[in-house]
């Protein structure tokens, strides 16, 4: 390999390191609503009062993201309601009593 090709390796080696970008990645401000939006929160399915467990059949998930996100389902089953929730309210972990 002569010098000349050497150079024109190292500049086109420096283009695909910059075009594969960070590794870390970044949420935009313009990109705030569409995450909200698109997330999902538990929900409850029907009216119930203070004091009942939560069960599956109790639970589903709906947009948007307002209150506790699905990835805690399990932890939310089989807690205690403090307080009376209509049907199709989101479920917030101030609603919750500790096991």
């Amino acid at each position: 390999m002569d010098p000349d090709d050497f150079k024109l390796l190292s500049e086109n080696l420096e283009v695909v390191s910059r075009s594969l970008g960070s590794k870390l990645k970044h949420v935009f401000d313009v990109e705030i609503p569409a995450r909200f939006n698109a997330r999902r929160s538990l929900v409850e399915i029907r009216t119930m009062k203070a004091g009942t467990l939560l069960t599956q059949q109790d639970i589903t998930t709906k947009r948007p993201e307002k209150g506790i996100s699905p990835l805690y389902y399990d932890l939310v089953i089989g807690k205690k309601l403090l307080k009376d929730i209509d049907e199709d309210e989101t479920i917030y972990w101030e609603y919750l009593m500790e096991k």
